[in-house]
C-alpha cells in the first residue's frame, strides 16, 4: 500500500474507531512512518544503537543491492529479512498450512514467512498494540495489518521460488481479462492508460536476490487498490491466483477499525475474520476512493475527511500533509526523549521483530543454494 491508504486511510479508520482527531493524526503519522524509517534516516540522528530498528530500506539502500551481484552474507540476509518480513509481509504460514513438496528443508522453513491475511499472528500483534498502548505502536501495527491484505501471497525474503511468477498477468475488470505489459523500467512510472507496468528485473546469477524480495516481480500491482488481477506465482506451481485488491483493501480498512475499537476498549475482543460494518453510504464512499483508477489517491481521501467523515473534520478540513521529519524534529527538541513518539515507535518495532521471529522462526543463519 502507498501513503494515501497508510496515512489518510488509517486516519479515517482511527476516527471511525472513535479516536479523537489529534490522536488519529498521530496514529496515521506512525502508520506511514513505517515506510520512512530507514537505517539511513536513523543514523542521521543521535540515538542509541539498541534503538536502531529500521522498518524499511531506502531507495538508495535498495539500489545498491540491486546493482551488486554478490551472494548475500548471513548478516545481510538477517538485516533484509528483519525489515521486510515483520513490517511489510507479516508471516501467515507459520502452521505450514501451505506447503510445496518440491522445496528442500530450508525452503520449507522459509515458506512459513508467506504473508497471509487473518493469520494468528495478526491477532497477536493487535493484542500487543493494546498492551503497549502508545499511539505510535498502534500506528505501526495498523501499517502491518493493512499490508497483510496488499502483500498477501508474497514473502519478505529474497526468494525466487516464492516471489517470482510465470506466464502472463491479466487485469480483471468488467468481465474482461486484459493482458498487462511488464518490463523493468526504472525511469518511467507505471502507465495505467496503456496497461504498462514496471517490475524488478530477472537476476540470472542468483535465485536469492533482492529482485525476488516481496512483490518486486509484480511491480506495484499489489499496492493499487483499484487493481483486480490474475497471475501465476511460482509457489503455486503455475496455478493461477486471483488477487481482488478492491475487496482486500476494503477488508483492510474495516479490519483496522475493528482492531482500533478493541485497542481503545470500545469492544471486548478482536478476532480475525471480523470486519467493521460501515453503513451503506460510508461503505460506498470508501469503495469509491479505493477503486479510483489513479496511482495515488490522497486527494480523494482528503476530500472524504473534509466533507464526509465527521462534523469536526468538516470544520477543521483535511489533516496536515505528511512530513517524515516531524518526529525527528520532536525527538531532537524534547528534553525527555523517552516520552517521544519516535522512541515509542522504535521500542515497539524492536519488540515486534522478536515476536515475529518467535512465531516464524529466526531466519536461517546458514543460507546455501
Amino acid at each position: 500500500m502507498n501513503l494515501d491508504f497508510h496515512y489518510y486511510g488509517t486516519y479515517c479508520a482511527a476516527r471511525l474507531a472513535g479516536y479523537e482527531r489529534a490522536q488519529a493524526v498521530e496514529i496515521a503519522y506512525y502508520a506511514q512512518f513505517v515506510d520512512e524509517c530507514s537505517e539511513t534516516l536513523l543514523r542521521s540522528i543521535p540515538i542509541e544503537s539498541s534503538r536502531l530498528v529500521p522498518t524499511v530500506q531506502s531507495d538508495k539502500e535498495m539500489s545498491s543491492q540491486l546493482l551488486d551481484p554478490h551472494e548475500y552474507t548471513p548478516q545481510e540476509l538477517k538485516k533484509v529479512c528483519e525489515i521486510w518480513s515483520p513490517f511489510h509481509f507479516l508471516p501467515g504460514n507459520t502452521d505450514d498450512h501451505i506447503s510445496d513438496s518440491r522445496l528442500n528443508r530450508i525452503q520449507a522453513i522459509e515458506l512459513r514467512r508467506l504473508c497471509q491475511t487473518d493469520s494468528p499472528l495478526v491477532e497477536r500483534i493487535v493484542e500487543n498494540a493494546k498492551v503497549n498502548g502508545s499511539l505510535a505502536a498502534i500506528g505501526m501495527t495498523m501499517h502491518i495489518l493493512a499490508d497483510t491484505w496488499a502483500h498477501c501471497y508474497f514473502a519478505g525474503i529474497p526468494a525466487k521460488y516464492i516471489n517470482d511468477a510465470t506466464g502472463d498477468v491479466f487485469e480483471l475488470s468488467g468481465g474482461k481479462r486484459t493482458k498487462l505489459t511488464f518490463m523493468y523500467d526504472p525511469i518511467f512510472p507505471d502507465n495505467l492508460s496503456k496497461n504498462h507496468y514496471s517490475c524488478s528485473p530477472i537476476n540470472p546469477i542468483r535465485d536469492r536476490s533482492i529482485v525476488y524480495l516481496g512483490h518486486g516481480r509484480m511491480g506495484h500491482l499489489p499496492d493499487y487498490g483499484f487493481m483486480k488481477y490474475a497471475y501465476c506465482p511460482v509457489w503455486r506451481d503455475g496455478q493461477e491466483l486471483i488477487k481482488d485488491n478492491p475487496q482486500f483493501f476494503l477488508n483492510a480498512f474495516c479490519q483496522m477499525i475493528t482492531a482500533m475499537q478493541y485497542i481503545r476498549g470500545s469492544i471486548a475482543s478482536f478476532h480475525t475474520g471480523v470486519y467493521a460494518q460501515l453503513g451503506n453510504v460510508t461503505e460506498q464512499q470508501i469503495k469509491n476512493i479505493i477503486q479510483t483508477r489513479k496511482i495515488e489517491s490522497s486527494a480523494e481521501w482528503q476530500a472524504f475527511i473534509a466533507d464526509g467523515l465527521s462534523g469536526e473534520d468538516s470544520r477543521e478540513g483535511a489533516i496536515p500533509v505528511f512530513q517524515a521529519q516531524q518526529c525527528i524534529s520532536q525527538y531532537l527538541a524534547a528534553q525527555n526523549k523517552e516520552a517521544t513518539g519516535l522512541v515509542q515507535f522504535l521500542d515497539a518495532a524492536k519488540a515486534h521483530v522478536i515476536e515475529v521471529n518467535r512465531a516464524a522462526g529466526a531466519y536461517p543463519v546458514v543460507y546455501t543454494s
